[in-house]
């Protein structure tokens, strides 16, 4: 066992044979190997120094106190990189100490070993990849501790929990910028920061600021939005994921939406609209995650707004999602829906290999509850039982078009577009009614906004009023093949009004005033089919 205060000169006289010695010492012992040690750092070897310790620690003659003078030589010779090394076997020495006095010890020495690596971080040519993992480690290494130790005992680590929530969520800020490759090492760093936040609510004695309960929400966003868009450039490298990650990244969704919906009524008011935003973003990962595992189901529930039955096996809504029909961000909301759901090109995660010419290219999506095909190029159903998916989101966005100041002709035309067509698909008399009202509803926005124009563009395409125009009147005639006569009047009717936004819609109005008149005489008392 070698003197607190052994230096090189007196320490080589265990191995040097003119000072008396019959041998020399075991090569392989721990007295040996500080030796080592000491010379590699006299001579600034630090690698050497470095393997030297792992190679005392590990011989079978070790003494701990041999580790608190190699610490002490590590910090006066600044060596940074060996100083780690020490302090991570000092804390190794201590793991098999079960008492108030070595968990304090363990505690500062994770402190020290986290605040080291930080520094090291810092420095030019850092190998950032080592040593993030290594900061990561010992932060979840603080975690454990922390969790091992009986709740009544935690407050002699409050200050400690305190620091290392807050050093963990800085890092992880930090990291977003300079910690280059490192994204899901990034995610865990806030991962970790929100859990020693978590620990430090429920082991304080004191009463916590609300502010906590926003970083709690700040790092679990951060950490899902994080490996959502970590998925998303995988997808750009055509590297697609596996239905279980992608799974996996739907359970961590959902899971930051139901912490997120906790933590609201704990925030402060003026921070209550942030995590309300956070809110959207995640519901837009749930459809555009859901959608690749293809659970429909699901997908749904977060479109819909209302309460779902916790017997489903839904995750509950309440006025977050109320919120989001009524709130300035729903319209953006809804548009991101359709985006996964309609257009190929937006359907950002899990689709690389799409032929983008095509419109409707989910053909998983359940559009409405018949099987096979809705219409060319359309959306194919996966289960006669499905629920409406694709038409809830359409219907969503539209309400939102409708409630919202901002309101973009050209995308409320496309989006009124494709549910009128999802409706008179359907060929009930309870589908036409609907989409006749949407139609009637596109006749106010162009009573309303029709003359508006861009550029010498009107705002409200020329070629969706003509859609209007002659759907509405296509529609008519069908009803009248099918003798129903009252609805009939009423496509006609709102295709002569539409006459009124499209080119030449006088001479329109007359030509169809005209062959609907001839049409009742044709189909006058012919009235044999049934309404459908």
């Amino acid at each position: 066992m070698l003197p607190e205060s052994c230096d090189v000169s007196t320490s080589a006289k265990g191995v040097c044979p003119s000072h008396g010695h019959d041998q020399a010492l075991s090569q392989n012992g721990a007295t040996t190997r500080y030796v080592a040690f000491l010379v590699a750092v006299r001579q600034g070897l630090e690698d050497d120094a470095t393997r030297a310790v792992k190679e005392m620690v590990e011989a079978p003659d070790f003494d701990r106190r041999m580790l608190l003078l190699a610490c002490r030589l590590s910090h006066d010779s600044d060596m940074k990189g060996l100083l780690l090394s020490v302090l991570i076997h000092l804390l190794d020495t201590l793991n098999f100490r079960e008492n108030e006095d070595s968990v304090t010890e363990s505690m500062t020495l994770i402190r020290c070993i986290i605040r080291l690596t930080l520094k090291l971080l810092g420095e030019p040519g850092a190998n950032v990849r080592s040593l993030v993992r290594t900061l990561l480690n010992y932060f979840k290494h603080a975690k454990s501790l922390v969790e091992s130790v009986k709740h009544e005992s935690a407050t002699m680590l409050i200050r400690d929990i305190s620091w290392l929530w807050r050093t963990a969520y800085n890092c992880a800020i930090d990291g977003c910028s300079n910690w280059e490759n490192q994204g899901e090492q990034v995610s865990e760093a806030f991962d970790t920061a929100r859990e020693l936040l978590e620990i430090y609510i429920s082991r304080t004695l004191t009463e916590v600021e609300p502010s906590a309960y926003l970083y709690i929400a700040n790092a679990s966003f951060a950490a899902t939005s994080g490996r959502v868009i970590l998925a998303r450039e995988r997808i750009s490298q055509h590297d697609v994921p596996t239905d279980k990650s992608a799974e996996t990244l739907l359970a961590e969704i959902k899971g930051c939406r139901a912490r997120l919906s906790d933590v609201l009524s704990k925030v402060p008011a003026n921070s209550q609209p942030q995590v309300y935003s956070f809110l959207h973003v995640l519901r837009v990962f749930a459809v555009e995650t859901g959608a690749r595992v293809e659970d429909w189901a699901y997908v749904l529930a977060t479109i819909k707004v209302g309460c779902i039955a916790a017997e489903n096996g839904m995750e509950p809504y309440s006025q977050v999602q109320e919120a989001t029909r009524t709130d300035d961000q729903a319209l953006v909301t809804f548009e991101a829906f359709c985006d996964i759901l309609v257009r190929p090109s937006v359907i950002s995660l899990f689709a690389p290999k799409i032929d983008f010419r095509r419109q409707w290219e989910n053909k998983a999506c359940p559009v409405n509850g018949t099987d096979g095909p809705l219409l060319p190029n359309v959306l194919i159903h996966a289960h006669s039982s499905s629920p409406l998916v694709l038409y809830e989101a359409l219907e969503g966005i539209l309400h939102a078009c409708l409630t919202n100041s901002h309101l973009s002709l050209e995308k409320f035309s496309r989006w009124l577009r494709s549910i009128c067509t999802i409706l008179l698909s359907q060929g009930t008399v309870a589908d036409r009614s609907k989409a006749i009202q949407y139609m009637e509803q596109a006749s106010a926005v162009l009573e309303e906004h029709g003359n508006l124009v861009e550029n010498g563009n009107p705002l409200y395409p020329v070629d969706e009023r003509l859609w209007l125009l002659s759907t509405a009147y296509n529609t008519g005639v069908e009803c009248l093949h099918g003798s129903l006569a009252d609805e009939a009047k009423r496509w006609f009717e709102c295709s002569t009004v539409l006459c009124r936004f499209v080119p030449d819609g006088k001479l329109r109005a007359e030509k169809i005033s005209k062959a609907y008149t001839e049409l009742l005489t044709r189909y006058a008392g012919h009235r044999t089919r049934s309404p459908v």
